[in-house]
């Protein structure tokens, strides 16, 4: 703050506060004068650049995590959709399970006694002597042998028929 003594008042616009001096038998013999200071300005003048700043760094940080937020979703999503495909499938032919065959043949007897399809017809195949050809020509054999199986009877069936690896 500046401040400054006059004889009389001061009609300087940057003067702001005054006050008047008077003598001992209350004549004026001055006034004091000064121009407060704005600390709240010049700390503001600091801080606001800061204030920006942080402000963007939130916004770009906010954005970031909801960008990785939404992708973790997304991942969770296919993640979860993977793991129910997969657990209505056989790993090694590819083929519908047990438990998808179970939930189909449900729904067409239940569409069947609505009357809305077909009677649901199911045929049961066993390959005889699968255990001797595991043992005797090792697994990797054996597993070539039921993906095989499996695309040849899949590419005998007329569209909307299913075919279930109930064993494993």
């Amino acid at each position: 703050p500046h401040l400054r003594l006059t004889r009389t008042a001061s009609i300087h616009s940057n003067v702001r506060v005054g006050s008047e001096l008077n003598a001992d038998d209350g004549k004026p013999i001055g006034m004091l004068e000064w121009t407060p200071g704005h600390p709240g300005k010049k700390l503001l003048t600091y801080i606001l650049p800061l204030l920006v700043m942080g402000t963007l760094w939130g916004m770009y940080a906010s954005v970031t995590m909801l960008r990785r937020l939404m992708a973790m979703s997304r991942g969770l999503e296919n993640s979860e959709q993977e793991a129910r495909r997969l657990a209505q499938y056989d790993m090694l032919s590819g083929l519908p399970n047990r438990h998808k065959f179970v939930l189909s043949l449900n729904e067409w007897l239940d569409a069947w006694q609505r009357g809305e399809g077909e009677r649901p017809l199911v045929a049961y195949i066993d390959l005889d002597h699968f255990k001797e050809v595991n043992d005797t020509l090792g697994h990797d054999i054996g597993d070539a042998l039921v993906r095989a199986v499996g695309r040849i009877l899949s590419a005998a069936l007329p569209y909307g028929h299913l075919l279930a690896r109930l064993g494993g």
